[in-house]
């Protein structure tokens, strides 16, 4: 049965509330990333090293962050180039939403509105940013798979990879969609595109960047402390606010992370706490093999989700990671969108209105903290409810 359309008035209503959310978002405080991008981009161009820029960034943002300076004379230019890249990608992940929905029989205006209410609070996060390249390239690899596009599919979830690591999250729903005496089809659709996304890989990190870097990225997260905005920090936060004694210092370096007394006793709880969710993903996953790829946004979905509430490493851009499939999850609850747009909404309130007040331990700001990580958590639980995920119980058949 074909969705009915939204009526005019809706439409309209929509649409101006989109423009007010693209303008608060837009001015809102701005980042300095762009400068740090078109300092590597002129080193990179000029021929100096670019061995720090890897163990930052993964190989393949090079290449993002050096086509706008192809083209701009000084740092003013070149942020009027990056700023216009980010709108083209908003633009077309909007696009390929609304294609997407009338492939699943959804009404195609009403999702796109509810991926840009999702995203647009964060205008000023995604236009000084490169998050919105991966996210496009592993949801546009989605709907190449399940348009029976595999292989470049899985090229375009590998290539986002090379960007970000987090679109390598989704490869084993696709691998599920595969029956079991189907590995030699698996094979054919997936090792020729890993084989070339391997090897121009290894060419822009051993090559272009001179021999450095290789796997910096792989231990970008292990090698980093709770930082201020994960799910942990801000219940340790909470925390310090209630009991000043217990309360955490905050170090700014790459990113804003906090210290405290009994910091080591935790270190480790994140990485063992996100294998043991992404292993009841992906067992859960399994047991619905059968219908995991009519299910694959969710699915997709609940494992950026497990990924972001159990990590320590929390940037805010990390939720538009989520934005093209929450539409596409339980679409005709809007109790469940609205609490999937609340967390967009915090979000863009934490980072940037209240970081200041975050650094500095400001009660408030710790609210807002706790309250977003609490809904994302809400999500997280509700998809997975629905998904019926479980942990394995090994040993019992």
């Amino acid at each position: 049965m074909p969705a009915r359309p939204i009526s005019g008035l809706t439409l309209a209503a929509s649409l101006l509330g989109l423009v007010v959310m693209f303008y608060l978002g837009l001015t809102g405080p701005l980042w300095s990333d762009p400068e740090l991008y078109y300092a590597y981009s002129k080193n990179f161009l000029s021929g100096a090293d670019s061995g720090l820029f890897l163990s930052l960034y993964p190989p393949f943002a090079l290449a993002y962050f050096v086509f706008p300076a192809l083209f701009s004379s000084d740092l003013g230019g070149y942020l009027g180039k990056f700023e216009a890249l980010n709108m083209l990608l908003f633009a077309a992940t909007a696009f390929l939403v609304y294609f997407f929905a009338g492939r699943r029989g959804l009404e195609p205006r009403e999702t796109a509105i509810k991926y840009a209410a999702l995203a647009l609070p964060l205008t000023n996060i995604f236009l000084w940013r490169y998050d919105l390249l991966p996210a496009l390239l592993a949801f546009g690899g989605v709907i190449l798979f399940l348009g029976n596009r595999r292989s470049l599919g899985f090229s375009a979830l590998l290539v986002a990879g090379g960007l970000k690591l987090f679109p390598l999250l989704l490869l084993p729903f696709l691998f599920l969609t595969y029956r079991r005496k189907n590995w030699r089809l698996l094979a054919k659709d997936f090792l020729p595109p890993a084989a070339v996304v391997a090897l121009l890989y290894f060419w822009a990190a051993q090559v272009l960047s001179y021999g450095r870097g290789l796997i910096d990225p792989l231990f970008y997260h292990t090698g980093r402390y709770f930082q201020m905005e994960s799910v942990y920090s801000s219940v340790i936060l909470a925390i310090g606010a209630l009991v000043p004694s217990l309360r955490p210092d905050v170090a700014v370096s790459l990113s804003a992370d906090i210290r405290f007394s009994y910091e080591s006793a935790l270190l480790w709880l994140p990485t063992v706490l996100m294998a043991v969710a992404l292993l009841a993903v992906y067992w859960s996953a399994y047991r619905s093999r059968k219908t995991v790829e009519r299910d694959l946004p969710a699915w997709c979905a609940l494992a950026l989700l497990a990924f972001l509430v159990t990590t320590k490493v929390f940037s805010t851009q990390y939720v538009l990671w989520l934005a093209p499939f929450l539409p596409f999850v339980l679409p005709k609850e809007w109790k469940f969108f609205a609490l999937c747009a609340s967390v967009f909404v915090l979000t863009a309130l934490v980072c940037p209105y209240l970081y200041r007040g975050l650094l500095a331990q400001n009660s408030f700001a710790i609210l807002v903290l706790l309250l977003r990580n609490v809904l994302l958590l809400a999500v997280f639980l509700r998809l997975a409810r629905v998904l019926n995920v479980s942990v394995p119980k090994f040993g019992k058949g």
